[in-house]
């Protein structure tokens, strides 16, 4: 996928402008298709739309084993009727030539599905964080300690405070800062108060501890956060567009002032009305879709999620005043038209 290629060149950027030509080339070990959806089995027919949505990967002690464990978090979302176990397919790929299905998490239907995992330093359990895009269930904790034999889903339907059943019915995305235990949930405005959360999640690993609710500026706003990248208490989102109450469609937020509150810093509009070439923001209603920064917080690179979309990369050494060093994408003619990032 071009998105996913664009993405991985901008990462190689953000490490340093190391030359492509001195990378040792990628070497395929094996495939897996844990629910068989890429393939009909009905009628053996290729079956693309959603049968995937996101992965995740993290490493857990076995300790009947006494060994770690190397696991694939994948999200699985098919919608067609013959699709029948949608959630977490948990595989286990310390041998990457022979990964397996170690267990599945069964979760609502979604079309997109969101996760992440955390090991508390103290208690040494391990955690699962679920969310997703109209599953209208909030949050699931799934406690995943016991790898590989069995996972313990402690709640399925995880709410507290500010983010309850009408702010946090569904969201798009989940962060989480290892260096504070801190974790943000975005992509949930529909017509709510609120647009991202923030929660603590090394005072209580199995309940999250709500500590910042940012608001949107009231039920009218639209103001919305598609996605974001935390670390080292800099957070910085994606807004899709040039909306209020914030200025710019890439927000970037201090969260270790003010009591671990969001402290707006800055942003920046990549798609300025006097830009030249000029690309109409009705051909642009999915920009700035992803958004990654480099671990010293220097350089960012955003993607958008459209026809003429771009990738755009930022100098952010000054958050109060970012400004864009290259952009790749947008071709309106030439053999480069109609360029999807």
């Amino acid at each position: 996928m071009k998105t996913k290629i664009l993405f991985c060149l901008g990462m190689l950027w953000l490490l340093g402008n190391i030359p492509l030509a001195a990378q040792h080339k990628m070497v395929k070990l094996s495939n897996f298709d844990p629910a068989g959806y890429r393939v009909n089995s009905n009628t053996n027919t290729p079956y693309h739309p959603w049968a995937y949505a996101n992965i995740w990967g993290d490493v857990i002690m076995d300790n009947d084993a006494n060994l770690n464990r190397e696991y694939a978090f994948i999200g699985v979302s098919g919608w067609d009727s013959w699709v029948t176990n949608r959630g977490i397919s948990v595989v286990d790929v310390t041998d990457p030539m022979n990964p397996y299905e170690a267990v599945f998490i069964t979760c609502p239907a979604a079309d997109q599905r969101d996760f992440v995992t955390y090991t508390d330093p103290n208690s040494g359990r391990s955690y699962l964080y679920v969310v997703g895009e109209q599953d209208h269930t909030g949050m699931i904790i799934v406690d995943i300690t016991d790898l590989p034999s069995s996972v313990t889903v402690l709640n399925s339907s995880y709410y507290t405070g500010s983010y309850n059943s009408t702010d946090a019915n569904h969201a798009h995305n989940i962060q989480l800062d290892e260096s504070t235990g801190k974790m943000v949930v975005c992509g949930t405005h529909l017509t709510s108060a609120f647009e991202m959360f923030m929660f603590d999640v090394a005072a209580n690993p199995a309940a999250p501890v709500l500590i910042d609710a940012l608001p949107t500026g009231g039920v009218s706003s639209t103001y919305y956060a598609h996605d974001a990248y935390f670390n080292n208490d800099k957070l910085y989102a994606s807004a899709i567009n040039n909306l209020p109450p914030f200025v710019g469609s890439i927000g970037i937020f201090d969260t270790q002032v003010s009591g671990n509150r969001f402290d707006y810093i800055g942003g920046v509009n990549p798609y300025p009305s006097d830009q030249t070439p000029a690309i109409p923001l009705t051909m642009l209603n999915h920009v700035v879709h992803d958004i990654y920064a480099s671990a010293d917080h220097t350089k960012l690179v955003t993607s958008d999620e459209h026809v003429l979309g771009q990738a755009i990369f930022w100098d952010v050494s000054n958050p109060s005043s970012p400004f864009e060093t290259d952009r790749y994408g947008g071709h309106t003619t030439g053999p480069d038209s109609w360029d999807t990032v």
